[in-house]
């Protein structure tokens, strides 16, 4: 009777421990978007975050600090709620975290418990918060931007994950679709990354090209030239490639076959 006693005593403590320390959802900030731009002592982090009233709808906050997280430290002071990551569904850098290295921005999102490894990152052309503060702008325009650059081919379509791949693995390419801030953000280019930095811009077509030579590619459309057929347009739907290195170490070559189905 005693052991039943204890563990029924047991049981409740950690019960009301549990639901003691547990934020309501009303104290929550439901995080979608976070935007995150560089300042001259630290950065900027700005964030989309959807309401938990029954009506809805979306707010943004903005805090400053020496690091990410104690930007958002400032963001829970302002709202006056606690910021729930496991919602987020697009992390956005601006262009002057890209020129100067987003190693330090991006450490916050790897680490944290719950941070989303499929949540989409971005670049935006000019700053994050500019993205982020348009009208209207929800969650479900970024997922649009990344369902369009998967269709299409001509942006990057990239997770938090193939980000950290590209990054830190041997052989391979970190590439992130650029957002302009026009009434809704919209792709304008492909920026390939190189030891965290910046190190050029695509085009549209040049983003299709990578994504060729990656073997990734699973759309777009095509305007092909041949001899027998005349002028014909293709649809791509798969590629495989194969690039061996030909040259040498003072004159690199390489040979690049490419097999599209269409």
């Amino acid at each position: 009777m005693k052991k039943a006693l204890t563990s029924v005593l047991l049981s409740l403590i950690l019960t009301l421990t549990a639901s003691g320390c547990a934020p309501e959802l009303y104290e929550r900030l439901l995080i979608s978007a976070i935007g995150v731009d560089r300042t001259a002592t630290g950065c900027r982090v700005t964030v989309l975050a959807s309401e938990t009233t029954e009506d809805g709808g979306q707010s943004t906050f903005s805090g400053e600090g020496d690091t990410v997280p104690e930007a958002l430290s400032q963001i829970a002071l302002e709202s006056g709620r606690t910021p729930l990551y496991s919602h987020n569904a697009a992390i956005l850098f601006g262009m002057q975290c890209a020129e100067s290295g987003i190693a330090e921005q991006l450490d916050f999102f790897i680490r944290h418990y719950d941070s989303r490894p499929t949540a989409k990152v971005f670049l935006a052309e000019d700053t994050a918060e500019s993205v982020l503060l348009q009208t209207d702008l929800t969650a479900e325009r970024f997922m649009q931007l990344s369902n369009g650059a998967k269709y299409s081919g001509a942006a990057a379509d990239v997770n938090l994950l193939q980000l950290v791949n590209g990054l830190y693995g041997v052989n391979t390419t970190a590439a992130l679709p650029v957002l302009r801030a026009d009434d809704l953000p919209t792709p304008v280019g492909t920026a390939v990354l190189q030891s965290y930095r910046l190190c050029t811009v695509l085009t549209p077509a040049e983003a299709q090209g990578l994504s060729a030579l990656q073997g990734t590619l699973s759309g777009g459309e095509f305007i092909v030239k041949d001899e027998a057929f005349g002028t014909v347009s293709l649809k791509a739907r798969s590629t495989n490639s194969n690039i061996i290195f030909t040259g040498t170490a003072e004159q690199p070559e390489f040979t690049a076959k490419i097999h599209v189905i269409a």
